[in-house]
């Protein structure tokens, strides 16, 4: 029998996971390593804001998921891996393997500008979406202008649309819409590139959805910093703001960076 090992449990992790077990039977000992219990559905993050869904709507037991399909959990941190001995070395000690496989996702980089940390939120966590929902509460008893999008070298365009066009309804639903003027900032060469150069008439439906519920579009731009009460992007524009949200750059898992043989690119990503 041939024991591997996978470090992260989200999507990537629990299909490999059970994949594994249903093409390897008994010929493979699974093992899924992470730092937390609770499986979060993160695409529904997104909903959590507006209150159209709970945490506790989105969220399962990782250990509840595997062990009914006969494999193994820990809970700990997966701190680094040594391929040549074939070690993975974690806060609960180190497991040995035969085949390793890395779904750790990656990490959010708030300090990709200054006060992007400070000013703006990030639904990309359930922490995050908690407190975007609460900056929420408060920006409809004082509404104004919004600057919501996506920093430089950002990796997640479509939750950042997505958000928008769910607060834009919901200023609607508080009526509050006339009150608040909407920027939507972005890398992007046009809207709907995506960072992978768009989809078939992308380019055309978005322009009508901005144009029908008037918002402004800033796209190629990259950010220099954010204060308490501006925006300051790079082509010299300044936009005022009450409420932001920005998806930042995404870069390399702590584990893959903390591992030198694994030869990772200056951001934290093993090429493949």
């Amino acid at each position: 029998m041939q024991t591997a090992i996978i470090v992260g449990g989200n999507f990537a992790g629990i299909t490999t996971a059970l994949e594994l077990k249903r093409k390897g039977g008994k010929e493979f000992r699974v093992i899924v390593i992470d730092r937390s219990s609770q499986f979060v559905f993160m695409p529904s993050l997104v909903w959590v804001p507006f209150k159209r869904r709970e945490i506790k709507d989105i969220t399962l037991s990782r250990e509840e998921i595997l062990t009914r399909h006969d494999v193994e959990f820990v809970l700990a941190e997966a701190q680094q891996v040594d391929p040549t001995a074939q070690i993975v070395k974690t806060s609960a000690g180190d497991f040995n393997y035969d085949q390793l496989v890395i779904c750790t996702g990656p990490k959010v980089n708030y300090n990709i500008a200054p006060g992007v940390a400070e000013f703006t939120h990030y639904i990309g966590t359930p922490s995050g979406a908690m407190k975007t929902r609460q900056a929420l509460e408060e920006f409809k008893k004082n509404p104004g202008p919004v600057v919501i999008g996506a920093t430089q070298s950002a990796g997640c365009m479509g939750a950042g649309y997505e958000f928008l066009f769910n607060f834009e309804k919901w200023c609607r639903e508080q009526k509050i819409r006339d009150k608040v003027d909407i920027h939507w900032i972005t890398p992007e060469h046009y809207l709907g590139h995506f960072g992978m150069d768009g989809m078939t008439g992308g380019q055309t439906l978005f322009k009508t959805f901005f144009k029908l519920f008037n918002m402004h579009v800033h796209t190629e731009v990259a950010i220099d910093k954010v204060d308490a009460e501006n925006v300051y992007l790079n082509d010299g524009t300044v936009l005022p703001y009450k409420f932001s949200m920005l998806m930042p750059q995404f870069i390399g898992d702590d584990f893959v960076s903390n591992s030198p043989e694994l030869k990772a690119t200056p951001t934290g990503f093993i090429p493949v």
